[in-house]
């Protein structure tokens, strides 16, 4: 390989290490418009694992805690049978 492929090789390493290490505002719209799907998506992963987590606290919760939290039993029936995805 000679030192002018070696050279551009090393230019096209750095172009990709700069897009990867700029602020969101230098990087291009492509790049920044997967970003925000990423963390979009992260987002909604975050939201799905918490109403999984919480609807099966509720599923073993006593009666007096759903007293507490002013929850009647066909209130948590409903609530705890819904899918994840389900608001």
């Amino acid at each position: 390989m000679s030192t002018q492929q070696n050279m551009t090789l090393a230019m096209s390493d750095l172009s990709v290490c700069s897009v990867a290490t700029s602020t969101p505002a230098q990087q291009p719209p492509q790049i920044r418009q997967l970003s925000s799907r990423l963390a979009g998506l992260l987002d909604l992963v975050a939201t799905w694992k918490l109403r999984h987590k919480t609807r099966n606290q509720l599923a073993h919760a006593t009666p007096d805690v759903l007293r507490d939290v002013g929850i009647s039993e066909s209130q948590r029936f409903v609530e705890v049978n819904k899918s994840f995805w389900e608001a």
